[in-house]
């Protein structure tokens, strides 16, 4: 069954339900912050969206830059679109329920406003600093100055740190410079936070030649592999507000770019970053991407936070584990998320999709590697694959949000999840288009404690990998973890039985029970209160001004657009690229002896056939709720 007339069919039944209900088209609420458009609507017209950076700061989820296919016209699935960059920040508010089929209300900001102007990028990072930090934070990633020549990675946004005062949306950004950490501007880097201490870290990455927004597209751009982690501390508590943290030792002198980087509260003294995948080569030699040795995803390395905090001057220190179980294929551009089961018993990073820049092949599956196991527990094949998005595991909740990525790599596809984000339920693996502001919390997936043992609160039996951790000290790590409660010591003389106390078990059993039931019965009365609201969401700012955007399945084209190779304007200056003798700056290992080619084919698609997206249960276009799997529309 063929891709379009699976849309097809899903346009027929949607439409023959709207009007058997007497219902109408519903519409997405967008807001334009501060004044100036530059010249096209980055949601409504958006075909895809990828390669951008995004971040969740209180009760917004931020998305800003990256690659976007946008149409020609005013009005979605013409025949034609365009590439081009995604210039605004935008804002997703997750202060209220919402679903991205009908009521998914977006704030765009207008960067080209502030003065100092920030840079539109991909590949880099935004980051949200302490929680009581207004602001978010803007690092690395490649930019354009211009479209027509190439420009070494000298640019004016090089070594530099950008921030934007959230809780003021009219407010400017700044620029902080952090080029004594690293004169580069790093994209495509593996990149983590510790946001309880303020600390940020963007590990290797790459900087290359860029000709144009089009060679990007297609993937061919010369790049090279830098080495070293930059740490910002956001919070001045180091005394410094970046650092350069040399990671020769762990990479063996092979950099990566394209890998995913989790950080982990609960293990060692504060905390542990995880880092899986990526593709590897020697540093500071411009190739083509797809050049270089692809981690394979049983190799585990941990770098413990204290090591380095007790002495910033050094390395840290980085161990590497081997995992076992399901291993995930080869891929780089995927994205990856944590999740801690409530007795600690088990840590849970999350990985999906992917590409594999080797062979073409796209990804769209979920794993879950949980610790202190190692293991590798697949638990979703879906036929949507993507590459280049971002996500994010919704804080005391199961719901894991997805941001845009590419469905293929010749960017000829315009993305069904036209609002460009999802919603998956890390419990049950089920996708819907619906968020809830008040889901459930956090709890261990079925198909891993199907695996590791335990239930939903955790409890795990396999508490260590099946040969044993490869060192002491990594099984020191995980100390603080699978805390359980003791049982309870008898009092007072001999074994006797303690009345006194039965009988004020017994009378605080109740008193409890009945503060449990008064709360059950407001918590009732809340929701239903909520429910009778009507669907449709608005952010409003000071300086917003409302936009209706028609955004529903109804609007959708049965036929794909036609790609048209051209680039829309844009009134970023554009930056080129000044020879390969600018990566003699900075040399931390030397560069290799040699680097072999590396062609990159056609698209592909790997995983078995799963349930298309339209045999969902029938309810979900009627409810803002329900629950199913993801496949082709």
């Amino acid at each position: 069954m063929s891709f379009s007339f699976l849309r097809w069919s899903r346009f027929l039944y949607l439409s023959l339900s709207a009007l058997s209900n007497g219902a109408v088209a519903q519409t997405s609420t967008l807001n334009f912050a501060n004044t100036t458009a530059l010249g096209y609507d980055p949601v409504h017209l958006m075909c895809a969206r990828w390669e951008h950076q995004s971040v969740l700061k209180g009760d917004t989820l931020y998305i800003d830059g990256g690659l976007e296919t946008t149409y020609d016209g005013d009005e979605r699935w013409t025949d034609e679109f365009f590439l081009s960059l995604n210039y605004y920040l935008l804002g997703i508010d997750m202060s209220t329920t919402w679903n991205w089929e009908e009521n998914l209300t977006t704030t765009i900001h207008n960067k080209s406003a502030s003065s100092p102007r920030p840079p539109t990028t991909l590949r880099g990072h935004l980051f949200q600093g302490l929680s009581s930090d207004p602001r978010i934070y803007l690092y690395g990633g490649a930019d354009f100055a211009d479209n027509d020549t190439a420009h070494a990675y000298a640019s004016p946004n090089a070594g530099a740190l950008w921030s934007w005062n959230a809780s003021d949306p009219g407010s400017d950004w700044q620029r902080l410079d952090v080029g004594d950490a690293s004169p580069w501007q790093p994209a495509r880097g593996a990149h983590a936070e510790a946001p309880g201490l303020g600390l940020a870290f963007y590990l290797n990455g790459e900087a290359g030649r860029v000709a144009s927004i089009d060679v990007w597209g297609n993937l061919s751009t010369q790049v090279a592999h830098l080495e070293g982690m930059v740490v910002l501390d956001t919070a001045n508590a180091t005394g410094r507000t970046a650092w350069n943290v040399s990671t020769a030792g762990m990479t063996g002198g092979q950099p990566r770019a394209g890998a995913g980087m989790v950080y982990v509260p609960e293990l060692g003294e504060k905390g542990a970053l995880v880092l899986v995948g990526g593709i590897a080569r020697a540093p500071l030699v411009t190739d083509d991407p797809a050049s270089g040795e692809l981690i394979n995803l049983n190799a585990v390395q941990i770098w413990d936070l204290a090591s380095w905090l007790n002495d910033t001057s050094g390395a840290g220190t980085w161990y590497a584990q081997t995992a076992t179980g399901d291993v995930p294929a080869l891929r780089t551009d995927f994205c990856v998320v944590a999740g801690a089961a409530s007795d600690e018993s088990s840590y849970n990073i999350y990985l999906y999709g992917g590409r594999n820049p080797k062979s073409g092949i796209i990804y769209d599956d979920v794993y879950a590697l949980s610790l202190p196991s190692f293991t590798w527990i697949k638990l979703f094949t879906g036929q949507s694959p993507r590459w280049g998005h971002t996500c994010h595991l919704v804080p005391n909740s199961t719901q894991l949000l997805t941001l845009g990525g590419a469905l293929d790599l010749n960017r000829s596809t315009c993305d069904w999840e036209y609002a460009g984000v999802a919603v998956l339920d890390s419990w049950t693996m089920t996708w819907n288009s619906v968020y809830d502001d008040y889901a459930r919390p956090y709890k261990v997936t079925q198909g891993i404690a199907e695996v590791i043992g335990g239930g939903d609160e955790g409890g795990a039996t396999s508490t260590a990998p099946p040969a044993g951790f490869e060192t002491q000290a990594i099984e020191s790590l995980f100390a603080r973890g699978a805390t359980t409660t003791p049982a309870a010591s008898g009092g007072g003389g001999g074994g006797g039985t303690n009345t006194g106390a039965i009988v004020g078990g017994v009378v605080g059993g109740v008193a409890g029970l009945a503060l449990v039931l008064g709360l059950l019965f407001l918590l009732l009365r809340h929701r239903r209160k909520r429910k009778s609201r009507g669907p449709t969401v608005e952010l409003e700012t000071q300086e917003a001004q409302r936009y209706e955007a028609e955004g529903t399945v109804l609007e959708r084209k049965p036929e794909g657009p036609k790609h048209v190779d051209s680039e829309l304007p844009g009134d970023t200056p554009a930056q080129e690229m000044d020879g390969e003798d600018q990566f003699e700056r900075i040399v931390e290992l030397g560069a290799g002896a040699g680097h072999e080619r590396f062609e990159l084919p056609g698209s592909g698609v790997e995983g078995k056939e799963g349930e298309a997206w339209e045999q969902k249960r029938e309810q979900q276009d009627k409810e803002a709720g329900g629950d199913g799997e993801r496949g082709d529309v």
